[in-house]
């Protein structure tokens, strides 16, 4: 391993050269899109089907194997 490679996982900046915590990382990600309304009706769907299928699940696990 090269020095300098060694020097910059030791300040923490990881193999890929990368560090976090930078003023850098939020001009490059620029500023976040508004949240969709059909953005919004699909997490809550996708939501409810996995609790639906969370607990369809659960009464046959309950039902068949125990």
């Amino acid at each position: 391993m090269s020095r300098e490679r060694a020097k910059g996982e030791e300040a923490g900046s990881g193999p890929s050269g990368l560090s976090g915590g930078t003023d850098r990382d939020e001009t490059v990600l620029g500023e976040p899109e508004p949240w969709a309304p059909w953005e919004t009706r699909l997490v809550l769907w996708s939501l409810v089907f996995g609790g639906v299928g969370l607990i369809v699940l659960g009464l046959l696990v309950n039902t068949f194997l125990l």
